[in-house]
């Protein structure tokens, strides 16, 4: 069950994600308009409600085996009973299969589109504020007839139907994947144009550290992303957490603002300054920094970041400004303010 619940998605959603999405809506002056994958619970749509407009596209499997289908087809069933029940179904829109497929092709697994595009499906543009987007079995496989990874394929392809249109990205992956190899070899020429001892550190991580390789390369990879199809990407800190059947997760959260159509954007962060961003944790409910940091992380340089957070909140989660010199593990969390 990927949509399973927890302490640790609670707090990123209500206490990371949603002071977010309030900033941007006053800064757009208007709801945001949602697609994702929200689960038949809802648990995102709900707790989000009081900011999204009435266009919500929400997706669910369409598995090919037969003896998934089932499953699958009582989880859209069950998604769109409690749309009804909690009085949110009007506007809301259920394409079925595999997300990724979606975004490549402009289409679900029966022809139909996702409702805030225009154009044709090859060609179509997105016109979303807010993506949501879980990748439970993580960045997924290399195919070996072309080289490529279909899910960063994906990422690619949301972030060019997008173009001229600034929207928030919610990505979530489990750290476990086939990419490992590729991952290697992109750190390993990211040391060329990075500072001296940066992306070594990430190169040295165990194997039971995998998610600090993938810290380093999703904002890496999606900055180039971005700046190609005319956007300034913003990067907050990412959130490891520990998720259901004991998968282990990491949550990011990028800002795309439309920039330039023409030549291409320019980013917020430098590489460095993506490379050095701190790790943060959901713990027991909580958020607050990972006990393993890179040494030359200074987890309070995060700060300007998180202007959409209150300083308390802020305090909460990163500790106070004159805390604990750079690079020292802080054993526990702290609670978000209420």
């Amino acid at each position: 069950m990927a949509f399973a619940d927890s302490a640790n998605k609670k707090a990123i959603r209500d206490g990371w994600n949603l002071p977010l999405l309030r900033h941007w809506e006053n800064r757009t002056g208007r709801k945001l308009a949602y697609f994702g994958l929200p689960g038949p619970r809802m648990l995102d749509l709900l707790a989000w409600k009081s900011v999204l407009a009435p266009s919500r596209t929400a997706v669910e499997e369409h598995p090919k085996a037969l003896s998934q289908r089932d499953l699958a087809d009582d989880a859209a069933a069950e998604l769109m009973r409690t749309a009804m029940k909690e009085r949110v179904s009007d506007g809301l829109q259920i394409l079925r299969g595999d997300i990724g497929t979606i975004i490549v092709k402009g289409f679900d697994d029966f022809a139909s589109m996702p409702a805030m595009s225009t154009g044709p499906a090859d060609s179509a543009r997105f016109r979303y504020d807010l993506h949501n987007l879980d990748f439970d079995g993580g960045l997924g496989f290399i195919n070996k007839a072309t080289g490529e990874a279909p899910r960063v394929d994906a990422l690619r392809k949301l972030v060019e139907r997008q173009k001229g249109h600034s929207f928030l990205l919610f990505l979530t992956v489990n750290v476990r994947n086939t990419v490992g190899a590729a991952i290697a070899d992109y750190l390993d020429r990211l040391q060329r144009q990075a500072a001296e001892g940066a992306i070594a550190w990430y190169l040295s991580r165990t194997k039971g550290e995998v998610e600090y390789r993938l810290k380093a390369i999703v904002p890496v990879l999606m900055g180039t992303i971005a700046q190609t199809n005319g956007f300034a990407l913003r990067c907050l800190p990412p959130v490891a957490y520990t998720g259901h059947a004991q998968a282990r997760m990491l949550h990011f959260t990028f800002e795309f603002s439309a920039e330039d159509r023409v030549f291409a954007g320019v980013n917020q962060q430098a590489t460095q300054d993506l490379l050095l961003l701190p790790m943060l944790e959901a713990t027991d409910g909580a958020i607050g920094p990972a006990s393993l940091q890179h040494p030359q992380c200074d987890i309070q340089t995060c700060r300007p970041l998180l202007e959409h957070l209150k300083a308390e909140e802020l305090d909460a989660i990163l500790g106070p400004q004159s805390g604990r010199p750079t690079g020292e593990p802080i054993a526990e969390a702290v609670r978000l303010a209420p």
